[in-house]
Protein backbone atom coordinates (compact mmCIF):
# COMPACT_ATOMS: atom_id res chain seq x y z
CA UNK A 1 0.00 0.00 0.00
CA UNK A 2 1.32 3.64 -1.07
CA UNK A 3 0.31 6.77 1.05
CA UNK A 4 0.46 10.15 -0.47
CA UNK A 5 0.79 12.92 1.75
CA UNK A 6 -0.55 16.46 1.11
CA UNK A 7 -0.73 19.29 3.29
CA UNK A 8 -3.29 22.36 2.30
CA UNK A 9 -3.41 25.44 2.97
CA UNK A 10 -5.42 28.45 0.73
CA UNK A 11 -4.86 26.31 -2.37
CA UNK A 12 -8.05 26.38 -4.15
CA UNK A 13 -6.59 27.52 -7.74
CA UNK A 14 -3.96 24.63 -7.79
CA UNK A 15 -5.25 21.64 -5.53
CA UNK A 16 -7.75 19.98 -8.24
CA UNK A 17 -4.56 19.53 -10.65
CA UNK A 18 -2.96 17.95 -8.11
CA UNK A 19 -5.05 15.71 -7.35
CA UNK A 20 -6.01 14.89 -10.72
CA UNK A 21 -2.15 14.20 -11.28
CA UNK A 22 -1.96 12.11 -8.57
CA UNK A 23 -4.97 9.70 -8.77
CA UNK A 24 -5.26 7.69 -12.00
CA UNK A 25 -1.37 6.83 -10.14
CA UNK A 26 -2.70 5.14 -7.47
CA UNK A 27 -4.55 1.35 -6.99
CA UNK A 28 -7.15 0.85 -5.60
CA UNK A 29 -5.70 0.02 -1.66
CA UNK A 30 -3.43 2.96 -1.75
CA UNK A 31 -4.58 6.26 -0.68
CA UNK A 32 -4.69 9.68 -0.82
CA UNK A 33 -3.98 11.25 2.37
CA UNK A 34 -4.97 14.95 2.53
CA UNK A 35 -4.61 17.26 5.53
CA UNK A 36 -5.83 20.82 5.49
CA UNK A 37 -4.48 23.67 7.50
CA UNK A 38 -7.52 25.53 8.43
CA UNK A 39 -8.05 27.32 4.79
CA UNK A 40 -10.34 30.13 4.35
CA UNK A 41 -10.91 29.57 0.46
CA UNK A 42 -12.75 27.19 -1.24
CA UNK A 43 -9.59 24.70 -0.84
CA UNK A 44 -12.15 22.48 1.28
CA UNK A 45 -14.82 22.57 -1.32
CA UNK A 46 -12.63 21.35 -3.84
CA UNK A 47 -11.12 18.55 -2.32
CA UNK A 48 -14.63 17.12 -1.07
CA UNK A 49 -15.66 17.47 -4.86
CA UNK A 50 -13.93 14.64 -5.53
CA UNK A 51 -15.95 10.91 -4.88
CA UNK A 52 -12.92 8.59 -4.24
CA UNK A 53 -13.10 6.50 -1.04
CA UNK A 54 -9.06 6.31 -1.80
CA UNK A 55 -9.39 10.20 -0.38
CA UNK A 56 -8.71 10.69 2.90
CA UNK A 57 -9.36 14.76 4.19
CA UNK A 58 -8.47 15.92 7.59
CA UNK A 59 -9.76 19.19 8.09
CA UNK A 60 -8.18 21.58 11.00
CA UNK A 61 -10.45 24.46 12.47
CA UNK A 62 -7.73 26.46 13.80
CA UNK A 63 -4.32 27.35 11.59
CA UNK A 64 -1.24 25.10 12.66
CA UNK A 65 1.04 25.90 9.92
CA UNK A 66 2.50 23.64 7.09
CA UNK A 67 4.72 21.37 9.67
CA UNK A 68 2.11 20.08 11.65
CA UNK A 69 -0.12 19.68 8.63
CA UNK A 70 2.36 18.14 6.84
CA UNK A 71 2.45 15.78 10.08
CA UNK A 72 -0.88 15.32 10.87
CA UNK A 73 -1.00 13.84 8.01
CA UNK A 74 1.93 11.46 8.11
CA UNK A 75 0.50 10.32 11.39
CA UNK A 76 -2.68 9.34 9.18
CA UNK A 77 -0.84 7.88 6.53
CA UNK A 78 -1.22 3.64 6.45
CA UNK A 79 1.13 2.72 3.65
CA UNK A 80 4.43 0.90 3.39
CA UNK A 81 5.58 3.48 1.36
CA UNK A 82 5.29 7.24 1.49
CA UNK A 83 4.98 9.64 -0.88
CA UNK A 84 4.70 13.88 -0.03
CA UNK A 85 3.35 15.96 -2.14
CA UNK A 86 2.59 19.59 -2.11
CA UNK A 87 -0.79 21.39 -3.50
CA UNK A 88 0.94 23.34 -6.33
CA UNK A 89 2.26 20.27 -7.76
CA UNK A 90 1.61 18.14 -10.36
CA UNK A 91 2.86 15.10 -10.94
CA UNK A 92 4.21 13.22 -14.46
CA UNK A 93 2.34 10.39 -15.28
CA UNK A 94 5.18 7.92 -14.81
CA UNK A 95 5.80 9.49 -11.39
CA UNK A 96 4.34 6.75 -9.25
CA UNK A 97 6.57 3.79 -11.38
CA UNK A 98 9.73 5.74 -11.54
CA UNK A 99 10.12 5.53 -7.84
CA UNK A 100 8.57 2.59 -6.64
CA UNK A 101 11.59 1.51 -9.40
CA UNK A 102 13.85 3.53 -7.22
CA UNK A 103 12.82 2.53 -3.88
CA UNK A 104 13.78 -0.87 -4.98
CA UNK A 105 17.50 -0.26 -4.64
CA UNK A 106 17.38 2.53 -1.96
CA UNK A 107 15.25 3.84 1.39
CA UNK A 108 14.75 7.28 -0.13
CA UNK A 109 14.40 9.01 -3.24
CA UNK A 110 14.46 12.39 -4.31
CA UNK A 111 13.67 13.77 -7.47
CA UNK A 112 14.09 16.65 -9.85
CA UNK A 113 11.18 18.39 -11.02
CA UNK A 114 10.16 21.14 -14.02
CA UNK A 115 9.30 24.88 -12.74
CA UNK A 116 6.05 26.35 -13.62
CA UNK A 117 4.02 29.26 -13.33
CA UNK A 118 0.56 29.41 -12.34
CA UNK A 119 -0.64 28.53 -15.40
CA UNK A 120 1.78 25.19 -15.88
CA UNK A 121 4.04 27.23 -18.45
CA UNK A 122 7.52 25.53 -17.84
CA UNK A 123 9.60 28.49 -16.25
CA UNK A 124 12.57 25.99 -16.08
CA UNK A 125 13.60 22.45 -16.93
CA UNK A 126 15.22 21.55 -13.87
CA UNK A 127 15.08 22.89 -10.03
CA UNK A 128 18.56 21.38 -9.16
CA UNK A 129 19.96 23.41 -11.63
CA UNK A 130 18.35 26.77 -10.59
CA UNK A 131 18.70 25.44 -6.57
CA UNK A 132 23.15 24.69 -7.86
CA UNK A 133 22.05 21.07 -6.28
CA UNK A 134 22.26 17.62 -7.91
CA UNK A 135 21.27 14.39 -7.10
CA UNK A 136 22.44 13.08 -3.72
CA UNK A 137 21.01 13.23 -0.56
CA UNK A 138 23.42 15.59 1.07
CA UNK A 139 23.55 18.17 -1.67
CA UNK A 140 20.05 18.05 -1.36
CA UNK A 141 20.04 18.69 2.38
CA UNK A 142 21.95 21.53 2.12
CA UNK A 143 21.13 23.41 -1.24
CA UNK A 144 17.20 22.41 -0.81
CA UNK A 145 14.53 23.19 1.96
CA UNK A 146 12.18 20.82 0.50
CA UNK A 147 13.35 17.82 2.51
CA UNK A 148 11.34 17.07 5.11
Amino acid sequence: MISVCMATYNGQRYVADQIKSVLPQLAPDDELVIADDASSDGTLAVIKGFDDPRICVLASEVRLGVVPTFERALSAARGEIVFLCDQDDVWLPNKRAVFLEALAVADLVVSDCRVTDADLNERASSFFSLRASGPGLLRNLWRNGFLG
